[in-house]
């Protein structure tokens, strides 16, 4: 099969439909919905994770492996896990389909996955996840358990929407319930509701899951889907276990 043929634009459509572009030789094959080549979360990771290569990183929700490429081709060694088999299957070819060695797709629910059973790592790529959990307190601390270092991207509820809190350590943190899109949705949650917080209540729950040093790299107040936040997360030494 030669790279950039209709041989393999074939076996694109097989694994279709796609949301995710990839590029191969100059030549786009997937889908149009978004472009990871072009996303500028990539280079805000590297600017404080450092060189990527020899890295352990894990990928929260990797979709159809456009991030992950990425983060492979800067050398990173990545463990990804999708908890959707439709996704998870467009993965591994991709995987395949670019000879990435580096990678491993791990099939399975974030809700009640024992990520320590995977190690430890490096650093954590998190992205396009948290505000589709229900307990996104729960699953931050789980993260603490297998790296001090994490990229987290996510949406916040802006402070005139919010209509609910919940409180978590005798804290209660504002925000919403947001109601996914139905579960067959690949850019839906796994579950029916999800808990946006606050760009504030999103920085004390990272503070009360273990999260010591919380920084700041972009916020878009006026993101189609709500305000986006992307910031760089650290555990201190003595809350790292």
């Amino acid at each position: 099969m030669t790279v950039g043929s209709s041989a393999v634009r074939e076996r694109f459509d097989e694994h279709g439909p796609w949301l995710t572009r990839f590029w191969l030789d100059g030549e786009a094959f997937g889908g149009k919905t978004y472009d990871p080549a072009a996303d500028p979360r990539i280079a805000m990771f590297k600017s404080r994770a450092g060189p990527l290569k020899g890295q352990r990183v894990l990928e929260l929700g990797p979709l159809e492996g456009g991030h992950t490429l990425q983060l492979a081709g800067e050398g990173a060694s990545v463990v990804a896990i999708e908890g959707r088999e439709s996704n998870y299957q467009r993965c591994l070819f991709i995987k395949e389909l670019f000879g990435l060695d580096s990678v491993e797709f791990v099939l399975g629910d974030l809700r009640a996955f024992d990520l320590a059973s995977l190690g430890q790592f490096d650093s954590i790529f998190n992205v396009g996840v948290l505000y589709h959990v229900e307990e996104p307190w729960t699953l931050l601390e789980s993260l603490g358990k297998v790296s001090s270092r994490m990229f987290l991207a996510t949406h916040c509820i802006a402070p005139d929407k919010v209509h609910a809190s919940v409180e978590v350590d005798r804290c209660f943190l504002a925000g919403d319930w947001w109601i996914e899109r139905p579960v067959k949705d690949r850019l839906s949650g796994l579950q029916n509701r999800s808990f946006w917080p606050t760009r504030v209540s999103l920085e004390t729950m990272l503070v009360l899951s273990g999260w010591t040093r919380v920084e700041w790299l972009a916020y878009e107040a006026g993101h189609v889907n709500g305000p986006l936040a992307s910031l760089w997360t650290e555990r201190s030494a003595d809350r790292f276990r």
